[in-house]
């Protein structure tokens, strides 16, 4: 359950100590930060979150700012380079899975990624620079597609930001430094630049030093029903991880509180993109496409279970992704009158193509040993798995909201996805072809409000995608091969809500939900 207080932009709360001998006064401003959607909304669970919010809440790393959607948790357990660790609707997701996450309309969930399936790297965004966030819980919506299951986030980017240079440094190792502003032109056009160097090292035995650097360049004609807009984003990022240690090293001394048996645990994260948007918009319909390019490198080494499998070198494994990733969205929508009953109706379509090398390899101290522990493989390339990989996706979707009477309006979506893939395993030379298509339909019933009271039955069919080697079979070097996993894992859910306004300025929603998935992630 959600439960928001909203007062005014401009309240004021007195407060008069009764200690004091004397008359005093606190002022103190409460902001609203919260928009009612009572009327709009599809779900009970449906937000939006305002960029006044934002700017307001503290956050040490970016992915903290995401905890403002209600029931969202976010937290690491590698470090502050490493995509973050989340928690939703009682999944552990991971570093995304099951979680669509866009920033700009673009997606940042990565789809056979060298580490996780779904991981989602948020380090790249410059928090100043937000301009709200629109999220959704549950596979009710028809524009989202894979890991949309549990719920989606839209981070958008702001079009205007204030001239501002700042730098803190604190205790740890912390340092930052921005600079950002924005350049106006005489006819209207805003051009916002912005740029962050950051370190951490936390309170280590080995310090995380962790040190990035982030630029974003955004400009924007016309608003959000004529003009268009491009994008360019800059990151770069390198650290030492902080994972999980044996509880007896500690109890026996061997390492501190706050040591590692493997202090050369880290990482690497590179990623340069380019996007934009163009809108079109008459009386009662509006146009929009969008297209994106990025490309992304990643190494991360990792050791979780020390020296369980090789009791000399011990277990610390590389793995490194390079993706370059190419798409976009169209989405046409009207409000008609169909005699006395109001209808919206939006028609999209969206792709995306991944071309990935991905690979594993057994490392002490960072550098690449020829054996690999518990792999199948002839390792003489000094890999464990090695893959060339090219994923494509397409979906269609159609949705219509219907308003049949003043108090009950229906939410109608139909949605047709389609996968495929090819693996090139570089280890034994095998190559496999796939595709899946994915037939989800959605909706709501809606009924209200009344006395500023709605309430919602919602349900849907969604899907996440598996990693592809392990369709292939080349993630399990052979093993498991009996197995057969589907490129599209599909999940059913339904949810009843309320949406209600009791008193003035005090807003809750509340909903129970059941997911039931086909399998678990593979």
């Amino acid at each position: 359950m959600t439960t928001n207080k909203i007062l005014p932009d401009k309240a004021v709360v007195q407060s008069q100590p009764a200690v004091q001998a004397r008359s005093r006064q606190e002022h103190i401003e409460v902001v609203a930060s919260r928009r009612d959607l009572t009327g709009r909304a599809q779900t009970a669970s449906q937000g939006t979150i305002t960029a006044k919010e934002l700017q307001m809440r503290p956050a040490y790393r970016v992915g903290q700012i995401l905890e403002a959607i209600p029931g969202l948790v976010v937290t690491t357990h590698s470090g502050e380079g490493k995509a973050n660790q989340l928690l939703l609707r009682g999944f552990n997701l991971d570093h995304g899975t099951d979680l669509a996450t866009f920033v700009d309309d673009m997606p940042v969930n990565g789809a056979t990624n060298a580490h996780g399936q779904g991981y989602t790297d948020i380090n790249f965004l410059i928090p100043e620079l937000l301009g709200g966030v629109d999220y959704t819980k549950g596979p009710f919506y028809a524009n989202i597609g894979d890991f949309g299951v549990a719920g989606s986030d839209h981070m958008k980017l702001a079009s205007e930001v204030p001239r501002q240079i700042s730098a803190s440094a604190g205790t740890l190792g912390d340092y930052r430094v921005y600079a950002g502003g924005t350049t106006r032109f005489k006819n209207g056009d805003r051009w916002v630049n912005a740029f962050t160097w950051q370190h951490a090292d936390g309170p280590w035995r080995y310090p995380d030093n962790a040190r990035t650097l982030r630029a974003i360049s955004h400009f924007t004609h016309g608003d959000d029903r004529n003009g268009f807009d491009l994008t360019g984003m800059f990151y770069r990022g390198q650290w030492r991880a902080t994972n999980d240690q044996p509880l007896e090293a500690m109890r026996s001394g061997m390492i501190g509180r706050y040591g590692s048996l493997d202090p050369t645990d880290g990482g690497f994260a590179e990623r340069y993109s380019l996007s934009g948007h163009y809108r079109m918009a008459g009386d009662n319909w509006k146009w929009v496409t969008s297209a994106f390019a990025s490309h992304n490198r990643m190494t991360l080494w990792n050791n979780f279970t020390h020296y369980l499998d090789d009791p000399v070198n011990g277990d610390q494994h590389q793995q490194d992704e390079t993706r370059t990733m190419l798409g976009g969205t169209s989405t046409y929508s009207r409000n008609d009158h169909i005699g006395r009953f109001e209808s919206e109706t939006s028609v999209g379509v969206q792709g995306r193509y991944d071309i990935l090398y991905v690979d594993r390899r057994h490392t002490h101290e960072r550098v690449a040993l020829r054996d690999c522990p518990g792999s199948l493989n002839d390792s003489a390339q000094y890999a464990c798995n090695a893959d060339n990989i090219n994923l494509g996706a397409v979906g269609f979707y159609v949705q219509n909201t219907t308003h049949w009477l003043p108090w009950l309006r229906t939410v109608v979506g139909l949605r047709e996805d389609y996968q495929g893939g090819i693996d090139d395993n570089l280890i034994d030379g095998s190559r496999t072809v796939k595709h899946q298509w994915l037939f989800q339909p959605k909706g709501s019933l809606i009924f209200g409000p009344w006395k500023r009271t709605e309430l919602y039955l919602s349900a849907g069919r969604a899907y996440h995608s598996n990693d592809f080697r392990s369709v292939s079979g080349s993630y399990n070097s052979g093993e498991f091969t009996s197995v057969s996993v589907p490129l599209m894992t599909s999940a059913v859910s339904g949810e009843i809500g309320v949406r209600t306004t009791p008193v003035d300025h005090f807003h809750m929603q509340a909903a129970v939900f059941i997911i039931d998935f086909d399998s678990e992630l593979s």
